[in-house]
Parts: structure tokens; C-alpha cells; sequence
């Protein structure tokens, strides 16, 4: 029956009225579409745009956008290693901004310098890209997890034996590197860690971030002994540094009349990796008479360090140090306590880089003429770390922009179809919830309307008071109904009570 008769259609204020209706019901409507398009939104974000309310995220047309998400995936969300590479410019990954004059000759440069060192600098030296960040799967850790899936038949309980681990399903696996440069870190070649460690040392170079060893003294030993005053460092060392990035961490001590001699021994003796330390050659007559002391024969420590030396005269220390072990320990502990400060030397990839432009341009002259730079020396030259970053990020652009719209869909789903009982029993109980919903109430309606029985109001008004109470009141009688019933753990449990 029809609430406005015949002729009450036609009055002007009853059609004023419906329009009005009509209208708050179309902005009620665009009210629940726009949270709704919101969380469509927020599904295509992370941390760094995940405070904008655009309903369509900037990093879809915006390039600067598009280049701070993929820092802070490649990255790893770390922010601490995005200051390492820029000290001194941004802090967190919303500050970060195209490079204004990137140098695509410096990077080929790159390129060729690691090609020809490929064997000299390794996983201490750089991290994986995107192999690990907080809530999402990023793209290297997706792929480092599909390569052991596959070598295991995706059976978890395989892997769990091959590597003697507990993983209880495939999203517990995350390896996460930190702090590559600080005294504490071990690349391990044992377990799912080595396998991780092949799979970093076959990553393309697109896929690694190097760290600058410039930018890591700066942060470590600098700053915080400064406090972040630039200027304060310059009245105490007598420079005139305009930023924190044209530091360079020199590779022997400073004299004792340098200021900067205190900050670099506490670096090098307490804070570097050992594998970025050694000692000059004049040294190693005293390391081995450290370890003449410390063994009493050869034999003992060819047993402790597993090596064949016939006398201490034939030890020598190697460019690459084993990753653990007593020589590790034992060169650790002489530059800590025995080496003197003028003996130690720290060993960089941005000074060696500087040397390899050295041998290609004889004069820097000829670098600033073919690199439209004004430098007045090659130290001057600072880690490339702009254009580490910017030239993946130009070569892959649409395949990154295509990774953040898809990553976080890629987790759900891949959480979803990893747990084939979860995906099913959801699959069981909304069909019967949908069943249920659509044979029982129907008919049950149509009964109490159409039949009219002689308590149906009483009946309709006993469901409506049901519809009164909270959820949450309702748990404790459901539970003992369904107990009583012994219906528990059964997917009628979740479908009858509704």
C-alpha cells in the first residue's frame, strides 16, 4: 500500500519532499562509496604515502612519488641506510626528491668498475633490494621464497628437515640483514642463511644496493659525536664542509694533531666490520708474533684455524676473510688491543672507486671536462649513490609502478593459497552461510506474512529483539547452546546461530 495517495503526488510540496529524500539518500550513498574507494586506495600504499587521502595514489602519474616508494621498498624500509647513502640530506624516505643532474657516465663507470671486481666485493658490501619489510612481501623476498618452495616441492616439512629449522608454514621464512658495516654482523654459509647468501651473490646489480663507507663513518662516528652540527665539526677540525656528504673517511689514522684521529680509531676499532679492516704489510710481523704467544705452535693453530701453515713466517692476512672463525676473532682482537693506530687500515669501495677513475682519467681536468663537474680533486668525488639508485629506477620505472599496485594483493593471495585449509573452510562457510540465508529466511517471511499466523507478531517482535543486543552479549548463551548441542568445531556452529 502506497504511503502518498493518488492525488498528493501531484502537490508541489510532496514532490519538493520526495526530491529532498531522493537526495539525502543519493549523499548518504556517497558517503559509504567513499571509504569504501579509500580502502581501495590504501590497499595500493605503503608507509611513505600511507597518511594522503588521495583517492587515487600520486605515485600512479607522479614520477618523485613513484622514485620515494622505491627507495623505501629498495631500501628496506630502512631509513638508517637511506642516510648512509645521502648523509646529511634526507632522514626519512617522504623527504627524498629526483636527482636534479644524475650522471649516467659515472654510473656506466660503476658498472665497469664492479665487473672488473666482481670477486673482491661481496656480501658485505651491499644488501638485497627489497628482501624484506614490515607488513608487506617485497619483491626480493617473494622470489627468494618461490626458489625454495620449488627446491622443496613446496613442502614446508622439507625444508624444515634440509635446513633443521620449525617453520610451521612458508610466510615464518624472512631473512632480514642489517647493519652489514657494524662489528656484530656474520654472513652465514650454513642453513636457509647460506642459501639466502647464494641467492644474494646471484642477485643482478639492479637488484643490490651498496653501501657508501663515507656516509656510514659520517653517521656512526660523526653525527653522533657532534650531534648533528656541521658547523661544530668544522671549527673543531678547521674545514669548511657545506654538507655532511663531502666527508670522506680516510684509509689510514690521522695524525695526532688531527682532531678527527679519536673518532677514527673509536670507528675502526669498536664500531667497523672486521671484513672492512686490515693491516699495513709492516704489521703482520707483529701479528704473527701475537699468535706465536697466543698458540705455541703451528700445529695448534693449524687445528684452531683449520689451515696448514708449516711456520708463523707463512702467515699472511687475505683480502677476503673468511666470514667467522678464529682468525676472524684473532685479527678482530689485535687491531681492538695490539695494533697501533699508524698500523691499521680501513678498506673502502668508494675510495677504490676513486682510484679506478684515477687509472681512467690521468688528470681531473679531464674528469670534470667529461662529467660537466668542477671537483678539484678525485677525493672530492662522492659515492655514486644517486645514481645506484636512479638509473634502475629509470630502466624499470613501469615495472616497479606496477610491483606497488600489485605487491600487497600478491601477499594476500599468496597467504591465502599457502594455507589451502583456511582458503577452504572460508569457501565452505560462506556457501552455506549464503544457503541458509537465502532458503530459510525467505521462507520464513513468506509464512509469517502471507499465512498470518496467531502468534506471528509476537514471533517477528522476538527476532527484533534479538537484532538489540550487541554481538558480544550473545557469545556466552551461543557457546552453551552449541555445547549442549555438541555442535562445537563444526561449521554449523558458525552458520546456525546466524
Amino acid at each position: 500500500m502506497s504511503i502518498i495517495g493518488k492525488l498528493g503526488r501531484h502537490n508541489p510540496k510532496t514532490i519538493t519532499l520526495g526530491w529532498v529524500i531522493q537526495l539525502v539518500l543519493f549523499l548518504g550513498a556517497l558517503t559509504m562509496v567513499y571509504p569504501f574507494l579509500l580502502m581501495i586506495s590504501s590497499s595500493l600504499k605503503s608507509a611513505v604515502d600511507s597518511s594522503s587521502l588521495a583517492l587515487i595514489p600520486k605515485y600512479l602519474y607522479d614520477d618523485e612519488e613513484l622514485y620515494k616508494k622505491y627507495l623505501e621498498s629498495r631500501y628496506n624500509e630502512e631509513s638508517a641506510r637511506l642516510m648512509d647513502n645521502y648523509p646529511g640530506s634526507w632522514i626519512s624516505f617522504r623527504e627524498v626528491s629526483l636527482p636534479r643532474r644524475p650522471d649516467k657516465l659515472l654510473y656506466r663507470h660503476w658498472q665497469g668498475f664492479i665487473g672488473e671486481n666482481s670477486s673482491r666485493y661481496g656480501v658485505y658490501h651491499f644488501y638485497v633490494a627489497e628482501h624484506y619489510g614490515r607488513g608487506v612481501y617485497p619483491f626480493a623476498q617473494r622470489m627468494y621464497r618461490q626458489i625454495l618452495r620449488q627446491e622443496n616441492d613446496n613442502d614446508v616439512t622439507k625444508f624444515n628437515l634440509r635446513y633443521n629449522t620449525g617453520a610451521i608454514n612458508w610466510e615464518e621464512i624472512v631473512v632480514e640483514e642489517k647493519e652489514i658495516f657494524q662489528r656484530n654482523f656474520v654472513s652465514s654459509l650454513d642453513g636457509y642463511l647460506g642459501r639466502f647468501r647464494e641467492f644474494k651473490l646471484a642477485s643482478p646489480q639492479w637488484m643490490r644496493f651498496y653501501v657508501n663507507p663515507d656516509g656510514a663513518f659520517v653517521n656512526l662516528a660523526l653525527i653522533p659525536a657532534y650531534g648533528g652540527d656541521l658547523q661544530a665539526l668544522n671549527r673543531d677540525l678547521g674545514t669548511r664542509y657545506s654538507s655532511w656528504s663531502e666527508i670522506v673517511l680516510p684509509a689510514s689514522c690521522p695524525p695526532e694533531t688531527s682532531p678527527l684521529r679519536e673518532h677514527w680509531l673509536y670507528y675502526a676499532r669498536e664500531i667497523l666490520n672486521v671484513h672492512h679492516l686490515g693491516i699495513q704489510p709492516e704489521a703482520e710481523a707483529t701479528f704473527r708474533e701475537n699468535l706465536r704467544a697466543k698458540y705455541g705452535s703451528i700445529s695448534l693453530l693449524n687445528t684452531t684455524w683449520q689451515t696448514d701453515f708449516e711456520s708463523f713466517e707463512m702467515i699472511h692476512i687475505p683480502f677476503r676473510l673468511p666470514d667467522s672463525g678464529a682468525l676472524v676473532e684473532d685479527l678482530s682482537w689485535f687491531v681492538q688491543n695490539i695494533a697501533a693506530p699508524e698500523q691499521i687500515r680501513i678498506r673502502s669501495i668508494a675510495r677504490d672507486f676513486r682510484e679506478y677513475l684515477k687509472r681512467m682519467y690521468p688528470d681531473i681536468k679531464l674528469f670534470n671536462r667529461a662529467h660537466k663537474t668542477s671537483y678539484a680533486s678525485f677525493e672530492m668525488i662522492p659515492f655514486p649513490a644517486q645514481e645506484l639508485d636512479y638509473y634502475p629506477f629509470l630502466m624499470r620505472k613501469a615495472a616497479i609502478r606496477k610491483e606497488f599496485i600489485w605487491r600487497n594483493y600478491a601477499m594476500a593471495l599468496d597467504q591465502m593459497l599457502s594455507d589451502a585449509r583456511s582458503l577452504r573452510n572460508t569457501g565452505i562457510y560462506v556457501l552455506l552461510s549464503i544457503f541458509f540465508a537465502v532458503t530459510v529466511n525467505p521462507l520464513a517471511a513468506y509464512a509469517l506474512s502471507r499465512f498470518k499466523p496467531r502468534f506471528s507478531y509476537q514471533v517477528i517482535m522476538l527476532f527484533m529483539l534479538t537484532m538489540a543486543f550487541p554481538a558480544m552479549v550473545m557469545g556466552i548463551p551461543n557457546f552453551l547452546m552449541l555445547k549442549r548441542l555438541n555442535l562445537l568445531n563444526t561449521f554449523w556452529a558458525l552458520v546456525l546461530p546466524a
